[in-house]
């Protein structure tokens, strides 16, 4: 798939704030996680390069132990949209089940 620079800016932009550990923290992590829905709503999340860093964002939570984002409402977004609960990905208490299957054994394997 060839992508657009505003889809190229979209996957930087979300490697970065996992590298730079944004969207791990209380505060910032609302504003950030805007990236990856807007990287779903667009139907790039099967990409290569997306899985492989969402499976960094989930070892990276699980290193940080990341906080719950503020104001976080615990069924919007809805349980699917993974990104959103980081802190119960890191705690070991998300559904495994509820993760994309790329995802599921990095989530198991992590922290164990």
């Amino acid at each position: 798939m060839d992508l657009s620079g505003s889809y190229k800016k979209l996957l930087k932009d979300w490697e970065m704030v996992i590298r730079d550990g944004d969207i791990f923290y209380y505060f910032d992590a609302p504003v950030w996680l805007t990236i990856r829905d807007e990287i779903e709503e667009l139907g790039l999340g099967d990409l290569p390069e997306v899985k492989e860093l969402d499976a960094e964002a989930i070892r990276r939570a699980i290193e940080v132990q990341a906080d719950p984002p503020m104001d976080r409402d615990e069924e919007n977004p809805p349980l699917k949209r993974w990104w959103w609960y980081l802190d119960l990905i890191a705690e070991k208490r998300y559904p495994a089940e509820l993760l994309p299957e790329y995802l599921r054994e990095v989530y198991l394997k992590e922290g164990s």
